[in-house]
């Protein structure tokens, strides 16, 4: 607003997981001047947190990166992959490609040659089998 008093006339908009590097009066007279935060993503002044399972490492990302391979994560926020998913499936992989899809340990399905459920996963003794990724029992030989 021009002919302002007060900070908060003057400024009445926040940025949101976002700051502003710029000094001038042109560079705080709009919401677009926000650059998100490294940790979460946007664009035009509009950043939300990444979201668990995903990360951003510098600042103005449009997106959040997901977690790579078999770990995931439940923080939001992270600026690091590490942070992000400090987790590693055991015996089992993520074949998902979303954040969703690294954000908790149901996310691992058991590998072949190992057998769990909810993503705890161990292999198969020996003198039995699983033939198949997202087997819940090991089959005994015959």
């Amino acid at each position: 607003a021009t002919g302002a008093t007060t900070q908060a006339a003057a400024c009445p908009n926040t940025c949101s997981h976002a700051t502003i590097s710029g000094v001038t009066a042109a560079d705080h007279d709009s919401i677009t001047d926000c650059v998100c935060d490294a940790g979460s993503s946007g664009a035009n002044g509009v950043c939300t947190l990444c979201a668990a399972g995903s990360f951003s490492t510098a600042a103005g990302a449009a997106t959040c990166t997901v977690c790579s391979g078999s770990i995931y994560g439940s923080a939001t926020g992270e600026t690091s992959e590490a942070a992000a998913c400090p987790d590693t499936c055991s015996h089992a992989s993520i074949s998902g490609v979303t954040a969703a899809d690294h954000d908790s340990i149901t996310d691992c399905v058991c590998d072949a040659g190992s057998s769990g459920a909810n993503g705890v996963c161990t292999p198969c003794a020996a003198g039995s089998f699983s033939t198949a990724s997202g087997s819940a029992t090991c089959t005994v030989c015959s």
